[in-house]
C-alpha cells in the first residue's frame, strides 16, 4: 500500500509548483492510464453508466478471482459470517479522481456496493444522467426535504446544495448490504455523527496542485472562473484529511482502486460487523466438541 510522503500536505498547500507531476517515477504497465477525471462516460441500453475499458482482461479476471470469495460468503451465510451493512464514504478535492474510483467500485460486481444517489440543486453536466449520478432538483424542493428531516446529510458546496436522502440508505443497510457515498467533508461529519460505527471514511489526495488544475482543465466542463473557485476550495478540503479513517494519494488510478478494495475487505471483517454470524458459528463449534465420539467396535469373542 502506498505510503504518504512526508511533507506532501505542505507541498499541496504552500508550494504547489514544487510537487511532483502526476505519474512521476519509473514507468509501469498500469501507469499510462488516462487521467481519471477525463475518462469518457458511456451508458448502456438501460441508462447505466459504463466504465471505459481501461483495465486489461487479465486485470479484470484477477480482480474477479480476488473478490469472488466475498460474494460466495454473502450468498451462503450458513457457511460463513454475514456482515452488518456499512457506509463507505469517499471524499476528495474536486478533480482528485473520486468520481472515477466510485465508478470502478460500483462496476466491480463482486464488491456488491450500492451507490447513494445524492440530490443537488446544481446544473447537470453534459456527461451526467439524472437519477444515475445525481437527482437534480431546484432549491425549493431541496429545502422542503431538508426541513422535513428527510436528508441524512446536506451541505452547500460551490454555491450549490447537495444532500443524501435518508430512506433509501436505511433500506439498503437493513438488508445487510453496503452503501457507497461520494460526498464532501461537511456531509461526512454529519453522517458520522448520525451513524457512528457503521461509517468508514476515505480521503483521496491528488499528487500535486499542478496536476489537480490540469485535470480540472482537461475535464472541459467548468468555466475558468469555476475552476479557480474549485482550486481555492480544494485547499480547505485538503486540510480536512486528518478527519478521515484512511487517506490515499492518487498517484496511480489502479493502485488506488486496489487499496480501496483492501480497505473494504478489512472493514467487512471487523469483529463488530460479523459478531452475530461468528457467535452462531462458535456456538455450533462448541456443541460439536461436546458430542462424545462413538465407542469403537469390540472384537467378537471366540
Amino acid at each position: 500500500m502506498f505510503k504518504i510522503r512526508r511533507g506532501l500536505i505542505r507541498d499541496l498547500l504552500l508550494e504547489p509548483d514544487r510537487a511532483p507531476p502526476y505519474g512521476a517515477g519509473p514507468l509501469r504497465s498500469r501507469s499510462n492510464l488516462p487521467p481519471s477525471e477525463n475518462l469518457p462516460l458511456r451508458t448502456n441500453s438501460s441508462g447505466v453508466a459504463d466504465l471505459p475499458a481501461i483495465l486489461s482482461k487479465t486485470d479484470r479476471m484477477r480482480q474477479i478471482e480476488r473478490f469472488a470469495g466475498q460474494q460466495a460468503m454473502r450468498e451462503a451465510p450458513e457457511r460463513g459470517a454475514p456482515h452488518q451493512g456499512l457506509m463507505l464514504i469517499l471524499s476528495s478535492p474536486s478533480g482528485a479522481g473520486k468520481t472515477t474510483l466510485t465508478r470502478m467500485l460500483l462496476q466491480t460486481k463482486e464488491l456488491d456496493l450500492t451507490l447513494s444517489i445524492s440530490v443537488t440543486t446544481r446544473l447537470r453536466r453534459s456527461s451526467e444522467i439524472d437519477g444515475i449520478h445525481y437527482t437534480f432538483i431546484d432549491r425549493r424542493q431541496f429545502e422542503t426535504l431538508r426541513d422535513a428531516g428527510e436528508l441524512l446529510e446536506w451541505a452547500e458546496v460551490h454555491g450549490n446544495l447537495y444532500g443524501t436522502p435518508r430512506a433509501p440508505v436505511a433500506a439498503v443497510l437493513g438488508r445487510g448490504r453496503d452503501v457507497l457515498f461520494d460526498i464532501d467533508y461537511q456531509g461526512t461529519q454529519q453522517v458520522r455523527q448520525n451513524s457512528g460505527a457503521d461509517v468508514v471514511t476515505v480521503f483521496i489526495l491528488p499528487p500535486s496542485m499542478k496536476e489537480l488544475r490540469a485535470r480540472l482543465e482537461r475535464r472541459a466542463e467548468d468555466s475558468p472562473e469555476s475552476i479557480a473557485k474549485r482550486l481555492a476550495n480544494a485547499r480547505e478540503d485538503i486540510l480536512r484529511w486528518a478527519e478521515y479513517d484512511y487517506v490515499l494519494v492518487n498517484h496511480d488510478l489502479q493502485d488506488t482502486f486496489d487499496d480501496l478494495c483492501c480497505i473494504l475487505t478489512a472493514e467487512r471483517r471487523r469483529k463488530t460487523r460479523v459478531r452475530e454470524g461468528i457467535e452462531a458459528l462458535v456456538k455450533e463449534l462448541l456443541e460439536e466438541s461436546a458430542i462424545k465420539p462413538a465407542s469403537p467396535l469390540q472384537p467378537e469373542s471366540s
